[in-house]
């Protein structure tokens, strides 16, 4: 892939509400895409996202010679630029940046490169979703479509078939072989090219079509709908929560079934505890299992430029100060998943020397939170011997609207805890939450203590 001088076939369209503009096509158009779609869910009109103008997505090469011309040495060479390789986009608005770096992580993109550049992000590679297109109103969606930002798209879908064409589908959220399967039919029964690629005329004819009315006979007996897939049971269900979330009941979520919780002690760019003693006794007194977590911030200015060995002795601290600490506590977990402005190699040697030394302090290894967009980048500038040592942490994944986690190196599919949702309902906690699963039964929390 020559830089700047991508060919049409290499190029596929995101939404700009004038310009026709592009990324790389694949993983890259396709990450974006869904991110935008995400974040119209959750935040409605005030979650679009788009470039800034002609130059904010993919840039040619003339474009990149333009950009020299009129901005010097704050300007890659031409042919250099990561906009050339179709990777990288300058969005219009500060809360469109803050939005990338709020959620950017899940679908791959950052802000490791250009750190003086606040509308500048980057995507690093992980997205393995179709691309859904930049149409909002008709998302594109084939198999394989699902997963953050496309399920609810792909349960619409799977609704509609379900009422027209009798598909008795499982309403999943996953675009597999089933779904495709009656995509297929259902184009063939309306004359629609068959090729199981649901895009803006299939769209239109699933939401003008009408059943087709019953002959009046006897009804044939309907077979019973499939069960939703259920938790394996050897999964036990849990939550994390931060101080913003306010008082919990823990007594009433572990009344529910829930079996264990996670708080959050400390914020790297804050110099205080965050959850106080008495709400760690409430926890303690409720009988659920639990642990702290630490939100991760890579050395910055705006935190003095700490190391991840500074970074681990405050943690340990305010956890302290909150109440956690005793020989027999479960590890606290460093929640890794924001670069704060810092290069992808620097984010990684300061996760080593974070491990490194809350293990010289606690004698165990710590918990790592982290989720594929995010790690993906970190990864290569671990060493083999450095990713062993991070192997032997017990990983708490965030992969959420997908059936399964999957695979994440170095540790492949041998995860602990997977945080699976953000919108969770918890009895006890008075707002939608995380919500999480362990990976064994009550019995088995010791296992986080890895020496």
């Amino acid at each position: 892939m020559q830089n700047g001088r991508l060919t049409p076939r290499q190029l596929a369209s995101i939404y700009h509400p004038k310009l026709g503009l592009f990324l790389a096509a694949g993983d890259a158009a396709a990450s974006w895409n869904t991110m935008r779609l995400y974040l119209l869910q959750r935040y409605g009109s005030r979650g679009d996202i788009y470039p800034e103008g002609p130059l904010g997505a993919y840039r040619n090469y003339a474009g990149q010679c333009r950009c020299k011309e009129l901005y010097g040495n704050n300007a890659a060479v031409p042919g250099t630029s990561n906009h050339g390789l179709g990777h990288a986009v300058d969005v219009a608005e500060h809360q469109m940046a803050n939005l990338v770096d709020q959620h950017g992580g899940l679908f791959g993109w950052h802000h490791w490169d250009a750190k003086w550049e606040w509308w500048h992000r980057e995507y690093d590679g992980g997205f393995r979703r179709p691309d859904p297109g930049p149409d909002k109103a008709n998302p594109v969606l084939r198999k394989g479509s699902g997963g953050v930002g496309q399920k609810p798209l792909v349960e619409d879908l799977q609704r509609r078939l379900n009422a027209l064409a009798d598909a008795g589908l499982t309403i999943d959220g996953d675009f597999g072989g089933n779904t495709d399967k009656a995509v297929r039919a259902f184009q063939r029964s309306q004359r629609l090219k068959a090729d199981g690629v649901v895009g803006a005329g299939t769209w239109q004819v699933l939401r003008a079509a009408k059943p087709a009315p019953q002959p009046n006979r006897k009804k044939k007996p309907q077979p019973s709908p499939k069960p939703k897939p259920q938790p394996a049971p050897t999964l036990l269900s849990g939550f994390d929560v931060s101080d913003v979330r306010g008082d919990i009941d823990f007594d009433k979520a572990h009344a529910s079934g829930i079996g264990f919780a996670a708080v959050r002690v400390a914020d790297g760019d804050v110099r205080d505890a965050r959850y106080g003693p008495g709400r760690i006794k409430a926890l303690r007194e409720s009988g659920l299992a639990w642990f702290p977590y630490h939100f991760g911030r890579v050395a910055s200015e705006q935190n003095s430029e700490r190391s991840g060995a500074a970074e681990a002795a405050m943690a340990i601290k305010l956890a302290r100060a909150g109440g956690w600490g005793r020989k027999s506590d479960l590890p606290l977990a460093y929640d890794f998943e924001t670069p704060n402005g810092q290069p992808a190699a620097k984010c990684a040697r300061h996760l080593v020397q974070f491990v490194d030394a809350y293990r010289r302090a606690r004698g165990h290894h710590p918990i790592i939170y982290t989720g594929p967009g995010f790690w993906t980048a970190i990864l290569p500038h671990l060493t083999a011997a450095q990713s062993d040592r991070v192997r032997r942490c017990p990983l708490w994944i965030a992969h959420w609207s997908v059936k399964d986690p999957g695979s994440l190196d170095p540790w492949g599919d041998d995860w602990m805890l997977w945080q699976y949702s953000d919108r969770g309902t918890i009895a006890g906690v008075s707002s939608k939450c995380d919500t999480d699963y362990f990976r064994g039964t009550a019995s088995d929390f010791p296992n986080l203590i890895v020496k």
